[in-house]
């Protein structure tokens, strides 16, 4: 590398740096709306690909189909709600009863060991939500808390799909004019990355919460409902998700005996199996492909910043800040375009 380009790719790196850290602080001091902002662009994101692919199939203005899109969406939570909302809720309060009351008995039968001792502490700081791990203490204390935070959510992620080249050429404009192309091209390789991500894991979770509730139900293990769609939900988290839904269901199945709680563990096994081994190499082959390494760590320490929440967006996070160091500072600054190592998502152009 000849002197003056070393020059000028230290002098990035410096400037790329700079804004980072700059960037950083701002998002440390918004970080409450900062990641309000993040889960709308990733609801737009998901919203305008499902309206794109409907416009592609029926050849219908694609605002028509953002607003059939985000009506079948509300009728399909009105549904959800009205057939299965009651039995989850009666089955929700049910489960929270049976494991705090089985919590109880194990710490009372264990007070004298190390485990009880384990038990006791895990409970003082976690109470019943001690099946969520060590991120349940700050499970209530970030939400997004009152109903207007979440319409807030929603009327944002609306706004970004009904017109997303908008707000996509107003942040554009902001770079200098020789960069703008790139810029364009790097979002374009970003919105492709959070759409097949975010669509997968949709696939992903209603295939597990379908197969767990069903599975359940034929086992005669109780509150499958509540079981099945927590199941389900937790899918959302990478690797740590499987095991924080595998306890409640094992505790239930406890309550039925040694051979149910056998058979509940190869039900959770082969769901997150099946979905592991065959759903998501086919819905996931164009989505983001994360170190499990990273993933793990980016949950940590995002759940120890922001409690349950920063645990949810942890992977779409981290695949966003790769995805942009792989193509500004990898391929940019240090003029690596070589294709072997690169991180891209699966199947975009090379």
């Amino acid at each position: 590398m000849s002197r003056p380009h070393l020059v000028r790719s230290t002098a990035s790196l410096l400037r790329l740096i700079v804004m980072l850290t700059i960037a950083g602080l701002v998002l440390w001091l918004l970080s409450g709306m900062a990641l309000l902002i993040f889960t709308s662009i990733l609801l737009a994101v998901l919203l305008d690909g499902a309206s794109q692919s409907f416009a592609r199939v029926t050849n219908l203005p694609r605002r028509l189909c953002l607003a059939l899109v985000f009506l079948v969406f509300i009728g399909g939570v009105a549904l959800f709600g009205w057939l299965v909302g009651p039995r989850f809720v009666t089955e929700g309060q049910q489960l929270i009863s049976q494991l705090s009351a089985d919590f109880h008995a194990l710490q009372k039968q264990y007070a004298h060991t190390i485990l009880g001792r384990i038990l006791a502490h895990s409970y003082s700081s976690s109470g019943p939500f001690l099946v969520l791990g060590p991120f349940a203490p700050r499970l209530l204390s970030f939400t997004f808390g009152t109903a207007g935070n979440i319409l807030l959510l929603i009327v944002t992620a609306l706004y970004l799909a009904v017109s997303p080249q908008l707000y996509i050429k107003g942040f554009i404009r902001l770079m200098p004019a020789p960069y703008r192309p790139r810029g364009r091209e790097i979002m374009r390789t970003l919105g492709e990355t959070l759409r097949h991500w975010m669509l997968g894991q949709l696939i992903d979770m209603s295939v597990v919460g379908i197969l767990a509730t069903a599975g359940l139900m034929l086992l005669h293990i109780p509150m499958p409902v509540a079981l099945g769609v927590l199941a389900g939900a937790l899918t959302f988290i990478p690797y740590l998700g499987a095991i924080l839904a595998g306890i409640p269901g094992i505790i239930v199945a406890a309550t039925v005996g040694p051979t149910a709680i056998l058979w509940v563990i190869l039900l959770y096994t082969a769901c997150h199996l099946i979905e592991g081994y065959v759903v998501s190499p086919i819905v996931m082959r164009k989505a983001v492909n994360l170190p499990p390494a990273l993933t793990v760590l980016s949950m940590v320490f995002l759940g120890e910043l922001y409690g349950f929440f920063g645990v949810l967006i942890a992977t779409p996070l981290t695949a966003t800040i790769i995805v942009m160091v792989q193509e500004i500072y990898i391929q940019d600054i240090l003029g690596d375009s070589a294709h072997e190592g690169r991180f891209r998502p699966h199947g975009l152009p090379q």
